[in-house]
């Protein structure tokens, strides 16, 4: 998609095809197109960072060692995730190790990444490395008129949980929902969606609430055994904090 542009009776949007130039009408678009929404950053340009303060990184792994593959693994521990949690979880044939940071990402996913060769008897070799980040700011928006947003491009990951692959297909079903309710009324498809949507964005701040409550909860745990220990620059490993990993079964 190259652009689009808003009439009255519906919206025109021009598209690229190779090398052809095309244009389609269409009296709804939903905008399904990531963090990076072109969509959304027209409808709703002050939605952008300018610069990212923090971001994730994923360790691709080859190898085994005493992890459950059917299991996700995510630790709540601030020397390996000082903003929401670290994870783990194999994904066809690799092992993903990650962690996110506001700062020295590369840091944190070094530590965390040896202390798992260590608590599970991780034995492999990393395959790849990827880092990403959120440039959305101002939370949830789900667009206007006829132009519903989902997913990554209406910002619904759940700071809680770390994921928005539930939130992004649920929002899916709800906007078709929102047009089937349009049609039949005549109304503006927006209102629809946004009344659809009103539980899983109450959630979401229930939930980002819950994640700073955790975080505050764990810098009291860190600071407390770091006063006593011996050598208090050293990263705890995963015991020494008092909590283990969590595994949460996940159906995929």
């Amino acid at each position: 998609m190259i652009d689009f542009e808003q009439a009255n009776d519906g919206i025109r949007i021009q598209l690229q095809i190779g090398t052809e130039s095309r244009e389609i009408f269409t009296r709804y678009l939903i905008a399904a197109d990531g963090m990076s929404s072109k969509i959304r950053k027209k409808l709703h340009p002050d939605g952008f960072l300018q610069k990212t303060p923090k971001g994730a990184m994923n360790y691709y792994c080859t190898g085994e060692g005493d992890l459950d593959p059917n299991g996700l693994y995510m630790v709540n521990i601030k020397e390996y995730a000082p903003i929401m949690f670290a994870w783990i979880y194999k994904k066809d044939d690799l092992w993903v190790i990650g962690t996110g940071a506001e700062y020295d990402l590369k840091g944190y996913a070094d530590r965390f990444y040896d202390d798992v060769g260590e608590k599970y008897n991780f034995k492999g070799e990393i395959a790849r490395k990827e880092g990403f980040a959120s440039p959305l700011k101002g939370g949830v928006y789900l667009g206007e008129d006829n132009i519903l947003l989902c997913g990554d491009a209406a910002g619904l990951l759940d700071a809680y949980r770390g994921v928005a692959m539930d939130n992004a297909a649920l929002s899916a079903r709800f906007a078709v929902q929102a047009i089937l309710d349009a049609e039949k009324t005549g109304t503006k498809a927006i209102s629809y969606y946004v009344q659809k949507m009103g539980p899983m964005k109450r959630q979401m701040v229930v939930n980002e609430k819950s994640v700073r409550l955790s975080l505050l909860r764990m810098k009291c745990i860190i600071w407390h055994k770091s006063a006593s220990d011996s050598d208090p620059c050293r990263p705890p490993n995963l015991e020494q904090v008092g909590q283990r990993f969590r595994t949460m079964s996940a159906t995929y």
